[in-house]
């Protein structure tokens, strides 16, 4: 009697526990239901899957097999691809070749072979010619050659050759400032003047036509920047009004010529370093020949990635991409052979590619198509593994504090907690990454809209009280 008394107390204290949980978990649900409800109108079209990554349960879900564009929460499956095959602390080289060691301080040519190192920009290649000049090279009788054939070129699926918008650039086994350009407009103290002009870079590889003009004090700022292929340098076209005595205006657009751009500024800022160049910047092939002069190696990848998806950088991402096919298929890296890699990724997860549409590592592109539930997978498949977790996790952007989600996510509730990876094409809003529960759990999250039908301030404002929802779960 006593035995079967205690058991029965066992069976109502075990119910009593299940009974608020499954409550608790149906309140959320209903919570995010009305949240999701809102977001439908229009000709919106909302995915979210959310899920405890600590118990492995759904705590909610809405058309989570949907196919629809992540944008930029693609560079989560890159970021998990990337760090799972080539190791959070692989490092990008780029190495120097001369035809002899220098001799008198000279050498004949001088040859730099790029593997795919998205994080060379100008202050890092002064360094290197600082670097080179240490070695006690004084001056290069022959050509600067640039080979960049670890890749195969510098497109991808989603490059645009008719825009020149900096998120829309190349990609390039050697690159220089994620082969952009920033452009200084500065006005002068008289009106009607030009303005002054300069773009944030070393060597003539730009043409600067200026037909802007300074205006009046208070005056509205009409500056705009157009860039232009012609021949070997790219055109910078300046227009509008800058007013006097306003702060100098920083434009940033693309460049079209990747070896040329890094070669001019490498032969420039060697000069500036006592190095003598008497030939010229040449696209060639180096074959790893001659005297190794220098191996300049990248931080690690864990740091590139924060670079990355902070700043939602679509340059590394791609640049990722086409590393992979190099480093696990074989040379030259393509943007195809960096998929079939993350294919290959995805199918140990038991995601076929027959349930996803995948062209490229950015989201820069209308053809990929991913469903909540994939990108849960590979979130849960971060969360697991505590080789990458971390490195993963401090990539992403923190609710109301850096990168994309700084302006954008500042309740009260999420500020400084919600780890996140936003996404943003024209008629796409989108959001992933993981969030501490009042309960003790992690959560990950993924939420897509597509179509805009609520406008991009709505689809923030909604995606923010899902994030407190999240962190208000309690069970």
């Amino acid at each position: 009697m006593k035995k079967t008394l205690q058991i029965s107390v066992f069976i109502l204290l075990s119910l009593s526990l299940l009974a608020p949980s499954s409550a608790s978990v149906e309140s959320f649900a209903n919570r995010m239901g009305t949240i999701a409800g809102q977001s439908e109108s229009g000709n919106e079209q909302v995915a979210i899957e959310v899920v405890s990554l600590n118990r492995g349960d759904v705590l909610y879900r809405h058309n989570e097999n949907a196919l629809l564009n992540p944008a930029s929460c693609t560079k989560i499956i890159t970021t998990a691809a990337a760090l799972k095959l080539l190791g959070p602390n692989y490092r990008f080289h780029t190495k120097f070749y001369t035809d002899q060691p220098p001799r008198n301080g000279k050498v004949g040519t001088l040859w730099v072979k790029g593997y795919g190192d998205p994080s060379i920009v100008i202050e890092r290649l002064w360094r290197i010619a600082r670097d080179i000049s240490n070695t006690g090279l004084r001056e290069i009788k022959g050509d600067i050659i640039i080979d960049d054939g670890y890749f195969d070129g510098y497109t991808y699926p989603g490059y645009s050759d008719t825009s020149g918008r900096a998120y829309n650039s190349m990609a390039g086994a050697l690159s220089l400032n994620y082969n952009t350009v920033t452009i200084v407009v500065s006005p002068t103290s008289r009106v009607g003047a030009p303005p002054h002009v300069a773009p944030d870079t070393a060597g003539p590889y730009f043409r600067i036509s200026n037909r802007a003009k300074t205006g009046p004090r208070g005056s509205q700022n009409t500056i705009t920047v157009s860039r232009t292929k012609k021949d070997n340098e790219d055109v910078l076209t300046i227009r509008g009004r800058i007013p006097v005595e306003s702060p100098p205006q920083y434009i940033y657009r693309n460049i079209s010529n990747p070896a040329l751009y890094f070669g001019l500024a490498f032969k420039s800022l060697l000069e500036q370093n006592d190095v003598r160049v008497d030939g010229q910047v040449i696209h060639g092939h180096s074959a790893g020949r001659g005297h190794l002069l220098l191996d300049s190696k990248s931080k690690p990848l864990s740091v590139i990635l924060r670079d990355m998806n902070k700043y939602s950088n679509n340059f590394i991402a791609e640049q990722l991409v086409k590393t992979m096919g190099a480093e696990i298929e074989s040379v030259p890296g393509t943007t195809s052979k960096g998929i079939r890699v993350i294919q290959n990724y995805l199918e140990h997860l038991g995601i076929p590619p027959r349930s996803y549409t995948l062209v490229n590592g950015s989201g820069l592109t209308r053809k990929n198509k991913i469903s909540p539930a994939t990108l849960i997978a590979v979130l849960a498949n971060i969360y697991t593994d505590h080789k990458i977790s971390p490195e993963a996790m401090a990539s992403f952007s923190v609710a109301g504090v850096d990168g994309t989600a700084r302006e954008r996510y500042r309740a009260k509730e999420v500020h400084g907690i919600a780890r996140t990876k936003t996404g943003t094409l024209s008629g796409v809003s989108t959001l992933a990454g993981i969030i501490p529960s009042t309960s003790g759990e992690t959560l990950g999250y993924a939420i897509l809209m597509n179509g805009n039908g609520i406008g991009w301030g709505q689809s923030h404002k909604l995606q923010e009280r899902m994030l407190q929802a999240m962190a208000a779960f309690m069970r």
